[in-house]
């Protein structure tokens, strides 16, 4: 599958859930992913600056070539018009990648987002059930096969 041909692996540093190469800028990336655009709260905000500062400050020590836009925030799915104020207080800093455009960075497919969609819409068509509650578990699922697996 092309999920499973994605360069990414679970993080071992700390607040990172993911490390994968961009596929647009060959950068290698180091991300926190969410679910969903208003799945964060404030307390939230701090948190997650909290974690990126400290991977800069570690990046600094240890002479690696860590730019401010190698620490992103992915959110897996929506659009940016829908992102909580939040979100956008993070993305002053650090990108936030929403939907489509994350996933492209991710795969380096453009229509990867759109097909993945269309996948769960039409699990959803055949099972008569709720598609946010099947995304929202769906996302979970896979983001504890990358905790459990060490890799996408």
């Amino acid at each position: 599958s092309q999920i499973a041909a994605i360069a990414g692996n679970a993080s071992g540093i700390d607040g990172i859930d993911i490390e994968f190469i961009d596929a647009l800028d060959g950068r290698k990336k180091y991300c926190q992913c969410k679910a969903g655009p208003q799945t964060i709260n404030h307390d939230d905000v701090d948190t997650i600056l909290s974690h990126f500062k400290k991977l800069h400050g570690k990046a600094r020590l240890d002479k690696l070539p860590l730019q401010m836009d190698d620490m992103i925030v992915g959110v897996l799915y929506g659009e940016p018009n829908e992102l909580s104020a939040n979100y956008k207080t993070i993305n002053t800093t650090y990108p936030v990648l929403i939907g489509a455009d994350f996933w492209e960075h991710v795969t380096g497919d453009k229509d990867f987002y759109k097909l993945l969609a269309k996948a769960f819409g039409e699990v959803v068509e055949e099972e008569n059930i709720d598609g946010s509650k099947l995304i929202l578990e769906k996302v979970q699922q896979i983001a504890k096969e990358i905790t459990d697996k060490g890799g996408i």
